[in-house]
């Protein structure tokens, strides 16, 4: 394992998902497991996870639609340009590594940006989709599920970042690794009453490994060419001025990208 692989599996405070067993045969694979099976379990009559939407959840909601006042960093950020019309370089990434800080300082910038490999996840209607169809947008990919309470609680602040870059070349693509597909999600968008966000879902069960994500939530930043560029294992605060000047700068640097 790299150092860039080791780093984005370090943070801590965050779910781990039955699928990590699949590709970890160490006692600390079988720990993640436990881990995990326990908090399924406890969320595995009906809805109970859904119904465990907690205060703070709902506070983080309001703390998402009131947004936040601008800083010099995001500000800064805004008025960047982009370095070149090509995909993002090795440069681009140094530069950009000084916008993970403050509530974003757990976010890992690579040194090179990782080609991901190919996979689909289905909307509600059933319908395959891939990131094809994103190349020219910066894309935060976040793979959550209802039973993860870090997930659940920076959920708002996600929609909340999608309505903010609604009109860039940016898509917040939200995909639940939930099993027995999207219903349990949806119901729980409608709870806390998500406005912006598309459902999306990983009908295969095996996207969380292949993206070698072995927690929740786990976020990637993508660039335009569908190259990786960074992420974090974890939750955050994405309704935030750190936020707003991460995104910011890997549009600016990347805007101008083709396929």
């Amino acid at each position: 394992m790299n150092s860039d692989d080791k780093h984005s599996n370090e943070t801590k405070g965050y779910c781990t998902p039955s699928l990590a067993a699949d590709l970890f045969a160490t006692l600390v694979g079988l720990a993640l497991v436990y881990g995990m099976i326990t908090l399924v379990g406890n969320a595995s009559n009906g809805d109970a996870a859904i119904a465990a939407t907690s205060q703070s959840e709902m506070s983080a909601a309001k703390s998402a639609q009131k947004g936040s006042k601008r800083t010099k960093t995001y500000q800064m950020a805004k008025m960047s340009t982009p370095s070149s019309n090509m995909a993002t370089t090795d440069a681009d990434l140094k530069s950009l590594k000084q916008y993970a800080r403050g509530k974003l300082a757990a976010f890992y910038i690579y040194k090179k940006p990782k080609a991901l490999p190919e996979f689909t996840y289905v909307d509600e209607q059933g319908k395959d989709h891939s990131l094809k169809e994103l190349r020219g947008k910066v894309v935060l990919l976040n793979l959550w599920a209802t039973w993860c309470g870090p997930c659940r609680h920076e959920m708002p602040w996600l929609d909340a970042l999608k309505n903010k870059y609604k009109d860039r070349p940016f898509e917040m693509l939200t995909i639940s690794i939930d099993r027995g597909g999207l219903k349990k999600p949806r119901r729980f968008f409608d709870k806390i009453k998500i406005k912006h966000l598309t459902l999306y879902g990983d009908k295969t069960g095996r996207l969380a490994p292949k993206l070698r994500a072995f927690g929740m939530p786990t976020t990637l930043l993508i660039g335009p060419d569908g190259q990786e560029l960074g992420r974090i294992a974890g939750p955050a605060e994405w309704a935030s001025d750190d936020a707003y000047a991460l995104v910011e700068a890997a549009i600016a640097l990347t805007k101008t990208a083709t396929n």
